[in-house]
């Protein structure tokens, strides 16, 4: 059954002085799917800020509903899990 659209609450971690903190937590977002892609809603603006020269590590997760088009709503999430260390450089072409 295709979506009619997918809406989320995401946020993403970090490590910080040896503990975990909240780098970001997204509002909201909401996405539809393309006609290509009925069972499919991509989400690609969810990121911080790079701070030059600086190696954090991040773990992101979100949770909210697919809401179909036959209108069931369908809960979803996930977790990244384990830490990944993100070196931050600043590249120009």
């Amino acid at each position: 059954m295709p979506q009619k659209y997918t809406q989320i609450n995401s946020s993403i971690q970090e490590i910080a002085n040896g503990n975990q903190i909240t780098a970001f937590d997204f509002k909201t977002r909401r996405r539809n799917s393309s006609i290509k892609s009925p069972n499919t809603a991509i989400f690609k603006d969810l990121y911080v800020l790079c701070i030059k020269g600086s190696d954090v590590s991040y773990s992101g997760e979100a949770k909210g509903y697919v809401y179909l088009k036959d209108g069931r709503k369908i809960k979803v999430q996930s977790v990244s899990g384990k830490y990944l260390a993100v070196p931050c450089a600043i590249v120009a072409r």
